[in-house]
């Protein structure tokens, strides 16, 4: 939410406690040192690639693309 107005988080659960828990997050505001704190952490560009394997990805192509 920190990120802007264009960025809309995913809440998968199974248990309404899970989704009350996880939906509390957006009352809370993160301080520009706690959003420092998580980009030093885990910086922006140190995450990429695909979510699964090749294989995987091939089977979830709705359009039968080949696998890059």
């Amino acid at each position: 939410m920190a990120q802007g107005t264009d960025i809309v988080p995913l809440i998968g659960t199974k248990r309404r406690a899970r989704l009350a828990e996880a939906l509390a997050a957006f009352e809370l505001t993160l301080t520009p040192e706690e959003l420092a704190a998580i980009e030093a952490a885990v910086p922006a560009d140190a995450v990429a690639g695909d979510r699964y394997d090749s294989h995987a990805m091939a089977s979830l192509d709705s359009e039968g693309r080949q696998p890059r």
